[in-house]
């Protein structure tokens, strides 16, 4: 069904859709067709439970971030994941709405009475976008991908050959995980104990095509395909199993999405999903931009925080739109300080000895909790509308979450005296020195924009409040991820840690809360446990990843929250609260609990065919 532009009943809003049009490279007239029902539906299609709509229109999104890749080997960010998802499917599928995992790939499974070898049946008859037959060959393709390995010579040890975070995830120190074909639509996997974040696993990856790129992992330059550059020059060539295909990207202005011909998802009347002709992202160089665009009706939705609900409301009922308050955010800024006490190649230690020694001091970490008046930030930033944040794990992650943790409740006096207690000491000016007479001083780093500075004002000014001297340096986060990751030569750091998914498991967490983990942000990589209360948490994160009783599992990532407060290795700050505006237009929007608000975008469609 193809979209007309130029006799549409919304001529008052022509100029500002006309921007849209403009960037499709589209005249007056007629959008492309979009064709449909060229292929028949296979018996093995999924039918979805939703109100049956209507072929067309299109949905507009206004974005800062791009895509690094369209390859997850490659690259890994929110807003990839959030692009590819739309491309590629999974064996199983989360809704969040009812928060459980439900068929996608695999229509079923069984499991044995040891609960480590499981049985799923894939859908049959189902396609690539390109046309070509999916069968259990492109899961175990995928696997092999994911686990391959290569021999560090230098380290003398095996190293992953595509280093993602879905590695750890097919391996469990001398053991990973086993899987077998059956038949072309039969998948065995057998883990080496009981791992109740299996289904979360299979969830998150993404499925690639044999037939594409089984000849570029043999030839080892599978990191080469689906870069940014194959989407602009030969966009059919990324192939998937998701709702859309790429129909044109042009980097910094948009990336238009078109219906999967072959997509294995069909409404209760049997009508192939998605209904929508286009899904088009428009990138924009700042947040208040997509506000703006939000705001005047150029889009037909997005996330809102605090700051800008205001203005949207304002224009809500101009423009036919409903606003959604999903709550608190799934995100919490934090902030931590470097307690790495390692060297670089040249022998120099990453962090100053004096410094260190403050930040590996558990009251000094304290102090600066109490010192700070984290509900002025929330006061001034969100409008009041946040919340202080205790825990490492959001509210928003509901069961998982641990509320009775120990609080810091705004007390400079107690700061003070535990400043006080570790010898540190103010002279008449009320500047604070350590013990050794070393004035206290150092530095935070954080992205450029978005309104980090901002966040930790407060923050600076408490702290000095209390004798220390706070700077504040802004970088290019390319710049900020090389230090946090690999250099590791800062003291603090300021960032938000956050989730691009409503499924939450602690599996998704590993890497933060193990010794061993790459983001264990504020001592990475250990070899043993620096200290008891790491040990200990190691030993309870391990504990809940063996068992799939739910109450022991809650239980010791509760145990685990409660180290953490206790010890404030990261000062958690705050999460704002969030909104979700979408023009009426659009039907079948099912606001979740958390998580993405159009997670089911390949069943949205819309009685107005000419507005975004």
């Amino acid at each position: 069904m193809a979209t007309t532009l130029c006799n549409t009943p919304r001529l008052r809003f022509a100029l500002l859709f006309a921007g849209v049009w403009a960037l499709l490279m589209i005249g007056c007239g007629k959008a492309p067709e979009i064709e449909r029902g060229q292929y028949v539906v296979p018996d093995d299609t999924l039918l979805v439970d939703c109100e049956p709509g209507q072929y067309g229109g299109m949905f507009v999104l206004s974005t800062m971030s791009a895509p690094l890749s369209f390859n997850f080997l490659g690259a890994s960010s929110i807003s990839t994941h959030s692009v590819l998802n739309k491309l590629m499917g999974t064996l199983l599928e989360y809704d969040p709405v009812e928060q459980i995992y439900t068929p996608a790939l695999a229509k079923s499974w069984t499991v044995d009475e040891t609960n480590t070898r499981y049985v799923f049946k894939l859908r049959e008859g189902i396609q690539w976008s390109d046309g070509a037959p999916f069968t259990v060959d492109d899961v175990i393709f995928t696997f092999n991908v994911i686990a391959a390995q290569k021999l560090d010579e230098q380290a003398g040890k095996m190293l992953p050959l595509y280093p993602t975070k879905y590695y750890s995830k097919l391996q469990y120190g001398d053991s990973k995980l086993a899987y077998s074909k059956i038949d072309d639509y039969t998948l065995v996997i057998e883990t080496p104990h009981i791992m109740p974040a299996l289904f979360y696993t299979l969830h998150d990856i993404l499925i690639l095509p044999k037939h594409k790129l089984g000849a570029a992992h043999l030839s080892e330059i599978l990191l080469k395909q689906w870069s940014l550059q194959t989407a602009i020059e030969e966009p059919e060539q990324i192939v998937g199993l998701g709702p859309f295909v790429v129909e044109s990207y042009k980097p910094s202005e948009r990336l238009v999405l078109t219906p999967n011909p072959h997509y294995w998802k069909a409404d209760s009347a049997g009508t192939r999903l998605p209904y929508m002709d286009r899904m088009i992202y428009k990138y924009v160089g700042e947040s208040s931009t997509s506000t703006v665009h939000l705001a005047t009706g150029q889009i037909s939705g997005g996330g809102v925080g605090l700051s800008s609900i205001g203005r949207v409301r304002k224009a809500a009922e101009k423009h036919d739109m409903t606003i959604h308050d999903l709550g608190p955010s799934t995100s919490v800024t934090m902030i931590w300080l470097n307690q790495n006490p390692g060297r670089n190649e040249e022998g120099a230690p990453y962090v100053d000895p004096v410094k260190l020694k403050w930040f590996r001091n558990k009251h000094f970490r304290q102090a600066l909790y109490y010192g700070f008046n984290r509900q002025e930030v929330i006061d001034a930033t969100y409008f009041g509308g946040g919340i202080v944040v205790n825990s490492s794990i959001n509210p928003a992650m509901g069961q998982w979450h641990n509320p009775n943790v120990k609080a810091y409740t705004y007390d400079p006096a107690k700061a003070l005296e535990l400043l006080e207690f570790e010898g540190f000491y103010q002279d008449d000016r009320g500047q604070l020195f350590d013990a050794e007479g070393n004035r206290v001083a150092f530095t935070l780093l954080m992205p450029n924009g978005g309104g980090w500075e901002d966040l930790v004002l407060s923050f600076k000014q408490n702290m000095a409040d209390l004798g220390m001297d706070v700077s504040l340096e802004p970088m290019e986060f390319s710049s900020l991820s090389a230090k946090m990751d690999y250099t590791y030569d800062f003291d603090g750091i300021v960032l938000a840690w956050g989730y691009s998914s409503a499924a939450y498991d602690p599996s998704e967490d590993e890497s933060f809360y193990l010794s061993s983990g790459k983001d264990h942000n504020w001592h990475p990589k250990q070899i043993e446990p620096d200290r008891d209360w790491e040990a200990r948490i190691d030993e309870l994160y391990r504990i809940q990843a063996r068992t799939l009783d739910m109450k022991v599992r809650i239980d010791a990532m509760h145990e685990i929250q409660a180290i953490i407060a206790e010890e404030a290795p990261m000062i958690l700050m705050s999460s704002g609260s969030e909104f979700a505006v979408i023009q009426n237009s659009w039907h079948n929007i099912k606001i979740p609990k958390s998580g993405p608000f159009i997670w089911n975008i390949e069943e949205l469609w819309t009685d107005d065919p000419s507005a975004p």
